[in-house]
């Protein structure tokens, strides 16, 4: 983060971390501002931050506690605003030039964010995986921007319950997202509906398309349907490999509070987007996957620098029952894909 881009954040957030004091001259907004964004990309622990900014440690923790609720607040409404049906469709036109794959609004996923065990919390937080962790569901665009996110569900939450209750699940149902209606992809092929494409984890629903279960079972048209619309997945799971890149705090189990943790991920979305939007090297070239000239996938380095005690693990996969539109429009993706929409060499891994 540039100088500039640092004065930009206390202006921005510099009303709701200022301390006044009578009794001693207060920590200034700016120091404050530095002890969050060192501690959130350094992933160091508050003790240690305490001895190098000659803080009180329980100073270091109210100053981070202040600082991300702060964050949160202010950038909230400069990073993510209401999408439209145009939005939409933009975000949709980004994933068709990016991976071939019609209709996108988003791709989907969640990530358990391992804490240390909670005092007194029973088994709320322990998961499938026998560590504690609260939830964070995401959906992303095709430039690894967050379009939505939310966070806190306990960790013991099964994926589809994670879903169902989310504010996301509660607008589709009610129809108040905005987005298109279904429109012709293919002439003289039926209108194909919008949708966020997700993994297993997720319940297969007429606005979120989700892959063909038995992969190693599957028809042949099936698995080119897995395969393409993994495409666009691939975009969530480099969103959240470059957060927890960036911002080293997620690179291990995080040692806080559920109720402040949950602040510290909301400021670590909002600082990713504003980022993206005001910091050309946020991304460097390599950290993500990237294809090559004849169309194999390159993986980018965040996968290097992953560690199997990352605080981000996967959601638990879970069978369902689903509607048979849901399946009738997978069904035209997936014909979609195997016909009018085929890309070159899209059979050649199972010749």
């Amino acid at each position: 983060m540039s100088p500039t881009q640092l004065e930009n954040l206390v202006q921005l957030v510099g009303a709701d971390i200022h301390k006044a004091s009578f009794l001693r001259e207060a920590i200034p907004v700016r120091e404050r501002l530095v002890v969050t964004l060192r501690y959130m990309a350094s992933g160091d622990s508050m003790a240690s931050f305490a001895n190098h900014f000659l803080i009180g440690d329980p100073t270091v923790c109210n100053i981070i506690h202040e600082t991300t609720a702060a964050l949160w607040k202010n950038l909230m409404p400069i990073t993510f605003r209401r999408l439209n049906r145009n939005d939409w469709r933009r975000v949709a036109r980004g994933f068709e030039q990016k991976t071939r794959c019609p209709h996108c609004l988003g791709a989907i996923d969640g990530k358990h964010v391992v804490i240390q065990y909670p005092p007194n919390a029973g088994s709320s937080y322990h998961n499938f995986k026998g560590s504690h962790s609260i939830i964070l569901l995401a959906v992303c665009d095709s430039e690894y921007n967050f379009l939505y996110f939310d966070v806190g569900s306990y960790g013991r939450r099964s994926d589809g319950g994670v879903y169902n209750e989310s504010s996301l699940a509660e607008k589709l149902r009610d129809g108040l997202m905005d987005i298109p209606p279904p429109e012709i992809v293919v002439e003289g092929q039926p209108p194909l509906h919008y949708c966020f494409f997700g993994d297993e984890a997720f319940p297969l629903l007429p606005w979120l398309m989700c892959p063909f279960p038995g992969k190693g079972n599957c028809f042949l048209e099936h698995k080119i349907f897995n395969d393409r619309m993994g495409q666009p997945r691939r975009y969530i799971e480099n969103t959240f490999g470059i957060l927890a890149s960036r911002w080293r705090i997620f690179r291990k189990p995080v040692l806080m509070q559920p109720i402040f943790l949950i602040d510290l991920v909301k400021a670590a979305c909002c600082l990713h987007n504003w980022l993206r939007m005001n910091d050309q090297d946020y991304i460097p070239e390599g950290l993500a996957d990237r294809e090559d000239q004849v169309g194999r996938i390159i993986p980018g380095r965040w996968r290097e620098e992953s560690q199997d005690n990352t605080a981000f693990a996967p959601l638990q996969h879970a069978t369902r029952s689903v509607a048979s539109e849901a399946i009738e429009i997978r069904q035209r993706f997936c014909n979609l894909f195997n016909t009018s929409l085929a890309v070159p060499r899209q059979y050649d891994r199972y010749i």
